[in-house]
């Protein structure tokens, strides 16, 4: 059974919150994110990265939508991408599109299997 597909910006995700992506540029640099829900929303926000603002500028909602996960993996997600260094936030006020920064990815120390902010 072949899922729908929605165009959402400048890429495709299909109707259970999966699009296409070379996976290994991220597996021959990185071990594996720690689950599959972080690596997902990262690399959605970088999809959604809006160059003429310098920003990602995204509802919960619609990545909770979009991704088809739920609020709390959103946030479990979005956390963790700023506690390591993927992201930061510009804005938080709570009522407001969630706004964040990409950061210069992050150097992954193998010996304490840690990322370290560049």
């Amino acid at each position: 059974m072949q899922s729908a597909i929605i165009n959402l910006d400048q890429f495709n995700i299909s109707d259970s919150g999966q699009f296409i992506l070379q996976r290994k540029i991220f597996s021959d640099i990185y071990p594996d994110f720690p689950d599959l829900q972080r690596f997902k929303l990262y690399v959605y926000l970088c999809k959604a990265y809006q160059w003429k603002f310098q920003r990602i500028s995204r509802a919960k909602s619609e990545m909770q939508k979009d991704l088809n996960m739920s609020r709390g993996e959103v946030d479990k997600a979005l956390d963790w991408l700023e506690s390591n260094f993927f992201i930061k936030r510009t804005n938080s006020h709570k009522q407001q599109m969630y706004q964040a920064e990409l950061l210069t990815v992050p150097d992954y120390d193998p010996f304490t299997q840690t990322y370290v902010s560049c």
